[in-house]
């Protein structure tokens, strides 16, 4: 059998890599800081990603902290051409390609006006990846029964918002998140008069110590604001000996050791 021999000739043009990037940042108010949180996703094909190269606000550059796959990476910095701005470079354990998530966390400190029942701005600074186009760039906010949370930058629209969870979102050359905090019904109570206290101390032979804490108060109003240290374990309490359920209590931000008690409505 006579076979037709053909050579065909191909070129092979090796493509370049491709990153884009979503940005999504969480919010969350923890006592008296905002807990940031803000995950750069980079969609990387045809070329593996070896590190990454941000953009960062000179504002959080010293207390950022980074991680890819639950490990920490330590940047290398130097100075941006833009003003108030750092660059970060880091470097991947091992090259990646496909969704490769980098994992940016700080904190703030709230303004001290807004303890104080009045409103106040808090200026939410973004980082930017510099090894591909962010195409989505979105803000989460934890909504605390304490305050209402708003934007006051028109570039950012809100998508959804539910009393307890707002979402903003936003072009991609957006960089700062602009919010106001106004203090709500919650953060006042009712009002309450204390007039006399006694807390009661004891401690284990293991050190650990355990507090009683008894307030005589007389007022009205719908419940009681109540803070204990961060570090303490959940709080319980009681009113004239009876115990408010578990699940009639509101601790927000989960774990943040601020409680919105019930108020049983009867005065002293």
């Amino acid at each position: 059998m006579e076979t037709d021999e053909r050579v065909i000739g191909l070129t092979v043009t090796p493509q370049t890599r491709r990153v884009t990037v979503d940005s999504h940042t969480f919010v969350e108010l923890t006592g008296k800081r905002l807990n940031v949180r803000q995950q750069l996703n980079h969609h990387v094909d045809y070329e593996r990603l070896d590190g990454f190269q941000l953009q960062v606000p000179s504002l959080i550059a010293q207390s950022v902290r980074f991680s890819y796959g639950g490990q920490e990476l330590i940047p290398t910095w130097t100075d941006s051409e833009r003003p108030r701005e750092r660059i970060a470079e880091m470097v991947l354990p091992e090259p990646a390609i496909g969704e490769v998530l980098l994992q940016a966390d700080w904190e703030q400190t709230l303004p001290s006006e807004l303890w104080a029942n009045k409103d106040s701005t808090v200026e939410i600074p973004l980082l930017t990846s510099r090894v591909g186009t962010t195409t989505r760039n979105m803000v989460e906010f934890s909504q605390p029964a304490w305050f209402e949370v708003a934007s006051v930058d028109p570039d950012w629209s809100l998508e959804h918002s539910d009393g307890h969870l707002s979402r903003w979102s936003a072009g991609p050359d957006v960089t700062v998140f602009d919010g106001l905090l106004s203090p709500t019904s919650g953060a006042e109570g009712g009002e309450f008069l204390a007039t006399r206290g006694t807390v009661q101390v004891s401690a284990d032979r293991s050190g650990l110590q355990s507090y009683i804490v008894q307030v005589r108060m007389s007022g009205s109003g719908p419940h009681l604001n109540v803070e204990v240290p961060a570090e303490a374990n959940p709080a319980r309490f009681s009113w004239d000996g009876r115990v408010v359920p578990e699940v009639e209590l509101l601790e927000f931000p989960v774990r943040s050791r601020r409680y919105t008690v019930p108020w049983p409505g009867v005065d002293d």
